[in-house]
């Protein structure tokens, strides 16, 4: 993944502010959500408030486990 920076880091990589998982949410209807996603974090304080570019964040143990149960292409609606 990138951070803010554009840097490229490997997942779990010291720096990356995606934390150990990202799953891509993408949408044919609305293509403007693109690079959008659900992942982990290296600051699970920042959890709690909104401190993402549009993402959502979630503990790295919660993101992991939910990485291996949805499978590739399941849907997401996502409600305010």
């Amino acid at each position: 993944g990138k951070n803010l920076t554009g840097k490229h880091f490997k997942s779990g990589e010291e720096g990356n502010l995606l934390g150990t998982r990202y799953m891509m949410l993408k949408s044919s209807e609305k293509p403007q959500y693109m690079g959008y996603g659900i992942h982990g974090t290296n600051n699970p304080d920042g959890i709690v408030k909104q401190s993402t570019q549009g993402c959502i964040s979630m503990l790295n143990e919660d993101v992991e486990e939910i990485f291996e149960l949805v499978p590739k292409g399941t849907e997401v609606t996502i409600i305010d």
